[in-house]
């Protein structure tokens, strides 16, 4: 027996209905809908009153040896929540959102932005311009009603991995997102050629990871080096890609200036069109400082 999360699986030993004694079976038990947080919307200090009625059972499925038994759920909010329901192959998910607040989860949040750039690619007003966006329970937005991206509030977010990857038209301003709570970034705007936003301003903690965050974002020329990557250097270096039509374009990652007394070349990668160059020892913040340039 495991246990993890809302998802429990039980292995059973030599299961007889294949007849041989090294088979076995597996079977999956899983509650799909998110559990419903007493301490949402937590918008002007409110508590929510959200409560669960669970109903076990109400589908099956099975796939070879796995039976999977989802839960369904009838869900309210407290005072000021916006219940905000979707239906998936998962089965029904539902959240309990603070105005503003498009989605609280990575899933829910890469279905509102597909969901509103689906509708208007370029996500100009991609909200406000939903007939039912007056509707949070059902609105294009979910829980950001009318509120269109620059003024979301992400803040419940943890992970925005392939966020807006392959977005071409996509180039709003959402400098002021709160990713406070973001770990991970990978791939965010792989390919989103369009993209050109200063994200300097973003509040992030050490270790988040940044792999191919801007690989192919052929437009983003945005000072982001400020960004603590102490903790994410390998990631971090590759979150570039070549964005020089003219040749070769050096970004410097670290130090304020030009490097100095550094051991310049003292590592090199390449990937595709990428080359990046570790120069260890920069004395412009101390010894045990570094730069990297990638080209």
């Amino acid at each position: 027996v495991s246990i993890d999360g809302d998802t429990i699986a039980i292995g059973s030993r030599f299961d007889d209905n294949i007849g041989a004694i090294n088979s076995g079976s597996a079977y999956v038990f899983s509650k799909d809908v998110p559990p419903c947080d007493a301490s949402s919307p937590p918008a002007n200090g409110a508590v929510g009153n959200c409560t669960d009625i669970l109903e076990f059972g109400s589908s099956c499925a099975v796939t070879c040896d796995a039976g999977f038994i989802p839960f369904s759920a009838t869900r309210s909010c407290g005072a000021g929540g916006v219940l905000s329901t979707a239906t998936s192959a998962n089965g029904v998910d539902s959240e309990c959102l603070s105005p503003g607040q498009p989605a609280a989860t990575p899933t829910t949040l890469k279905r509102v932005v597909d969901a509103c750039l689906n509708a208007v690619p370029s996500g100009e007003k991609c909200c406000s311009t939903d007939p039912g966006c007056d509707d949070p329970s059902s609105a294009r937005c979910r829980g950001a009603g009318c509120v269109d991206p620059p003024d979301w509030d992400v803040s419940r977010v943890t992970d925005m991995t392939a966020l807006f990857k392959d977005r071409t038209e996509f180039n709003q301003d959402i400098s002021r997102w709160n990713t406070s709570s973001v770990t991970s970034f990978k791939e965010t705007f792989r390919n989103a050629s369009s993209f050109n936003q200063d994200l300097s301003g973003w509040g992030l903690s050490p270790g988040v990871d940044f792999t191919r965050m801007f690989l192919g974002a052929d437009a983003f020329a945005q000072p982001v080096w400020m960004w603590p990557h102490a903790s994410s250097t390998a990631v971090f270096l590759n979150a570039f890609t070549d964005r020089s039509n003219t040749g070769e374009k050096q970004i410097k990652l670290a130090a304020g200036d030009a490097a100095a007394s550094d051991y310049f070349g003292f590592s090199v990668s390449i990937d595709g069109d990428t080359v990046v160059i570790g120069a260890r020892f920069d004395d412009d913040d101390g010894s045990g400082s570094g730069s990297a340039y990638v080209f």
